[in-house]
């Protein structure tokens, strides 16, 4: 359990660029930091901070943006 918590709490830069991608918020792996300090397990997301802006960067499109408004979405919160 510990060896797997301490993944889960350092998210790599892999699912970074893969969540940027895909425009998920960062609250999303933000959310994981309660856990990690209960568990007294550092919590480090720079890799994945870094991952996600470069998979930003081909969301961020004016395409994606003209898709989510012409669906009636909401704009995520990138």
């Amino acid at each position: 359990y510990r060896q797997g918590l301490k993944q889960y709490c350092n998210p790599t830069y892999e699912l970074g660029v893969a969540d940027g991608a895909a425009g998920k918020p960062s609250s999303v792996i933000l959310a994981r930091q309660g856990l990690c300090m209960n568990n007294q397990v550092h919590f480090d997301d720079s890799r994945y901070q870094q991952g996600r802006a470069k998979g930003l960067v081909s969301f961020c499109t004016y395409q994606n943006g003209q898709q989510i408004g012409a669906s009636g979405a909401a704009a995520p919160a990138v």
